[in-house]
């Protein structure tokens, strides 16, 4: 058999941004973040709002002052600012010029930050939606480790 090598890194398995592992099991630093962090908000159709190739991030604290029980702790980017996603209507800065992108169907023209933060907000929220409740006896389940665990 022959040495298997990709061409290309897959579009969706780019890295760009601090997956912060540490801080998944140390929620009370996750957390301490969420007064600066930004905000991924993917809509129920695991859509995204992108402006020039860009995932478009919110401010995290206009959701409260302690980020949603259903929020999951996706890393930091490079100026180290923690970001979170949620699962929620979509909503444009006002003059802002973006689109409404499926993942799937465009994941070509994001940046590498943006891929990785979308398909890794994408995958824990539906994994969330679809595991609400044990396998073993039925009873509910609830997000742990900033999302990454129930």
């Amino acid at each position: 058999m022959g040495n298997f090598q990709l061409r290309q890194v897959p579009l969706l398995s780019r890295v760009g941004a601090d997956r912060a592992d540490q801080l998944r099991t140390d929620t009370d630093a996750a957390v301490a973040g969420w007064s600066s962090a930004a905000l991924l908000r993917v809509d129920p159709r695991n859509q995204v709002l992108v402006a020039d190739g860009r995932v478009e991030l919110h401010e995290a604290s206009d959701l409260g002052k302690t980020p949603p029980s259903d929020a999951v702790f996706l890393g930091r980017v490079e100026d180290g600012r923690h970001v979170w996603a949620v699962r929620g209507a979509l909503q444009a800065p006002t003059g802002a010029d973006v689109s409404v992108l499926d993942i799937r169907a465009t994941g070509d023209i994001f940046d590498d930050v943006s891929a990785q933060l979308v398909s890794a907000a994408i995958a824990l929220l539906n994994w969330h939606d679809n595991a609400r409740f044990s396998a073993v006896d039925g009873t509910p389940t609830k997000p742990v480790r900033s999302g990454w665990a129930r």
